[in-house]
């Protein structure tokens, strides 16, 4: 498998480390594929770099970054007729926001509660 194809299948983790939030790109294999990223626009960032320097083919784009995602400029062009609402948004599969896939951080912070509420009823 390409590390084009690999990078499309990894999926995003938001985990409970060292008493702080962190996010993460997985393979399917459970092996890790960024470095832990302190917020949920950066491994949006990272993933979006990531898929565009794994790219072999001729590029048309110069940044990674989808021009169109600047909603201001957009609202106004949908507003004046310019643009259809079908074209919203870009093409590329990382113009669209990932959805973090399983959220390990969840079950940690109820494990914490629960821990410190049994801690402050003796």
């Amino acid at each position: 498998m390409t590390p084009l194809n690999q990078l499309k299948d990894a999926y995003l983790i938001r985990d409970l480390v060292e008493g702080k939030i962190r996010y993460f790109w997985e393979f399917p294999s459970g092996e890790r594929a960024s470095e832990l990223l302190v917020s949920y626009d950066a491994a949006y960032d990272w993933w979006r770099q990531a898929i565009h320097d794994a790219y072999e083919g001729p590029e048309r784009r110069t940044s990674p970054f989808d021009r169109r995602a600047n909603s201001v400029k957009r609202a106004s062009e949908v507003k004046h007729g310019q643009v259809t609402v079908q074209s919203y948004g870009g093409r590329r599969t990382t113009d669209t926001p990932p959805k973090i896939r399983e959220d390990r951080a969840e079950a940690k912070i109820e494990r914490l509660k629960s821990q410190l509420s049994h801690w402050s009823d003796q």
